[in-house]
């Protein structure tokens, strides 16, 4: 009943767990027959074979299991309940078709009248490939599981629909990809592998990393998605991933014989190191740090040829070897990337080149563990006596240590945002402030800085102190670094940070740039044309700080919006309601904006509380009758959707009452909310 009826993953998830927790409690003296485990195997199976769209997973928890090599028992019972899964699969897949019809002219076609391969094809391997594609369902296995569920037959294949062109060719296999266009579900790219007299051990042994990579287990993909593995023609599919490898792209290059070529590459080449280290040492992780791949040259990795682009791909596994030390894996990779590429390319050498290696670790163990086997490295740089090729990486891992435990870790993504905006910094040094603002938004956009935050809550404060305060002093700077440090040990609350930025307005005698940047280093919603100021209120508690945001009504006639500075203005803001005959009670824990004339009258305003620390209640707004109809409400509300999301608030939520004027601003109806509800998550600033 469980794996016929229910679909829920919670059902897969629960099994799973009783698994994981079986299978956590034996050791190599246990007699694993005795224990739920076969059972628990065989269920997960046949939960996989009645649910297709699980498969994947499941192949995945069965490929980890199979590969505990301290638990043989174990490790044969998941291969074993591996094949049942993938027979079942297969089967539910269906037969393949031998002939189809051609709907609109009704005539017969097999898999012949569709594959077309291209000219000078090895004849042995050709016929593999066709036989493959005319005699199984290596396609729509593929397909199905690289486009999250399509099923394509013959009859939804084009004559000439199929393409099979060579992609590359290493000793020990050939790598062709097949291009399908169907009538209906547009084009699919899928990669065929074919090995040559290579032990079987070695392919399985492959596959399972395959298997394990492809899936998504790194924030990095390392490899194309593993499709399946067909043994009886020697060839597995995995997914087609468009990209030169990095020593294709250099190649290509530097054929054109220019500086501005050069230049490029010389700049681009810290970003090859970075990525391909990472995946490098990602491929070691992978296997719990037991093998590491032999060949890492400039062939056996693809790179996108933008900074800000991702897609990092090893292109084959096939080249492994058990690790023994980690110098070796250093030095294997530092000689046969590195040095090896700048030997032919000698304009791409710099100084302590080491670093994105090192970067590279960190980026695939995480900082902490990351630093941890790079302090282990340099210990062994400092017993080993025979290092004398490796003397400056010593230093440079020393240098590069040190100025991480001072100033903390610089993820990619900033790293090369920083990099690019000095770039076109030293190309338009006079450009004005809302030009460098613009560029610094672009930057964090296109770099997708901001999925760092979470784990890096010092991104945005650092973006800043490396791009437009790198000329600042350095007493301000000493302070911004402060900041930052406190941020990424969480040191800080939100709050605290905003009155960190403000205590810097009011205490430094700061340049109009750094005003400026200041205020949006603050607020970040703040566009780079808005006309902002930070007002610092003395109460008789704490300081208190006030975000004042200059806009223009419909007539062109400037207003501002702010928090209120005293309870006067509150007041007066009560007064507007009840003039518009709404009924309002203002609590302690509301807040409020609002919109104040050029010459200082309250115009409007709205009232909020926080419910909890993703949603926030909105309960009414108002603007005063003479200024109603100049798009003074609209700028409110957005006020308000701009500053919640600058604290990371994920909804704000309103009562049932006047929804069309709400349903303007992105307000529905959900079953889990009383009124109203805006989902700031999927609104831009």
């Amino acid at each position: 009943e469980i794996i016929d009826e229910r679909t829920d993953n919670s059902d897969l998830m629960a099994i799973e767990e009783i698994l994981h927790l079986e299978v956590n409690s034996i050791d190599e003296t246990t007699n694993i027959k005795n224990t739920p485990i076969p059972y628990l195997l065989n269920l997960v199976a046949d939960f996989g074979i009645q649910h297709p769209t699980k498969y994947e997973h499941i192949r995945r928890t069965f490929v980890r299991y199979q590969l505990r090599k301290n638990l043989p028992e174990l490790s044969n019972l998941a291969a074993r309940a591996r094949t049942h899964l993938r027979t079942g699969f297969r089967n539910w897949l269906g037969s393949y078709q031998k002939v189809a019809v051609d709907m609109e002219t009704g005539e017969e076609y097999r898999w012949k009248d569709v594959i077309i391969t291209e000219p000078d094809f090895d004849e042995g391997e050709k016929d593999r490939i066709i036989k493959a594609i005319t005699d199984t369902s290596i396609l729509r296995e593929a397909i199905f599981l690289f486009s999250g569920g399509k099923l394509i037959r013959l009859d939804n294949i084009l004559p000439g629909g199929i393409w099979v062109s060579k992609l590359r060719t290493y000793h020990d296999k050939s790598v062709y990809r097949v291009s399908v266009q169907t009538r209906l579900h547009g084009s699919f790219d899928i990669v065929l592998l074919l090995h040559k007299d290579i032990p079987k051990e070695n392919v399985y042994e492959e596959i399972n990393w395959l298997i394990l990579a492809g899936s998504r287990f790194f924030l990095q993909e390392l490899i194309e998605d593993f499709g399946g593995y067909w043994n009886d023609y020697g060839m597995w599919s995995s997914k087609f991933i468009p990209g030169n490898t990095v020593g294709k792209f250099i190649q290509r290059e530097t054929r054109k014989k220019d500086e501005a070529t050069e230049t490029r590459l010389f700049y681009l080449w810290p970003f090859f190191i970075w990525n391909t280290s990472a995946a490098y040492f990602n491929f070691w992780k992978l296997t719990d740090h037991k093998l590491q791949l032999d060949d890492p040259t400039t062939e056996n990795f693809i790179v996108p040829p933008h900074d800000y682009q991702r897609g990092t791909r090893v292109v084959s596994f096939s080249e492994r070897k058990e690790f023994s030390t980690l110098i070796e894996l250093f030095r294997n990779f530092y000689k046969n990337f590195i040095l090896k590429t700048q030997e032919i390319y000698p304009f791409l050498e710099r100084d302590n080149i080491c670093k994105y290696i090192f970067s590279g670790l960190i980026n695939a163990e995480g900082e902490k563990e990351g630093l941890r086997i790079l302090k282990e490295l340099k210990s062994y740089f400092e017993s080993c006596e025979d290092l004398v090729e490796l003397e400056k990486v010593k230093l440079f891992l020393e240098e590069f240590l040190k100025s991480v435990e001072e100033f903390g870790f610089i993820p990619k993504q900033l790293y090369f945002a920083n990099k690019r905006f000095h770039r076109w910094y030293e190309l338009n040094k006079g450009a004005a402030l809302n030009a460098e603002a613009a560029m610094l938004n672009e930057l964090y956009d296109t770099y997708n800085l901001s999925e760092l935050e979470k784990n890096y809550p010092e991104v945005r404060s650092r973006f800043y102190l490396e791009t437009v305060f790198a000329d600042s002093s350095e007493e301000l700077k000493l302070v911004l670094r402060d900041v930052v440090r406190k941020q990424h040990h969480h040191e800080l609350t939100k709050d605290e940070v905003v009155n960190y930025f403000s205590n810097i307005l009011s205490e430094f005698s700061l340049t109009e740039k750094e005003d400026y940047f200041l205020t949006r280093l603050t607020y970040p919603h703040l566009k780079p044309s808005d006309s902002a100021a930070i007002l610092k209120i003395k109460t008789e508690g704490a300081p208190t700080i006030n975000l004042v945001v200059e806009y223009e009504d419909y007539d062109g006639i400037p207003f501002t919006i702010r928090k209120p500075i005293s309870p006067k203005e509150i007041s007066r803001l009560y007064q507007l309601f009840i003039d518009a005959n709404l009924v309002v009670n203002f609590r302690p824990e509301h807040n409020f904006l609002v919109a104040i004339s050029d010459r200082g009258f309250i115009i409007g305003g709205l009232f909020y509380n926080y419910i909890d620390d993703q949603t926030v209640y909105m309960d009414k707004i108002v603007v005063s009758n003479r200024y109603r109809k100049k798009g003074i409400s609209d700028r409110l509300m957005n006020e308000l959707f701009n500053r919640m999301q600058s604290e990371k608030m994920n909804f704000i939520t309103t009562g049932f009452f006047r929804p069309e004027y709400f349903y303007r601003f992105g307000f529905t109806i959900e079953r889990k909310y009383s009124g109203l509800v805006k989902d700031l998550s999927k609104s831009e600033l």
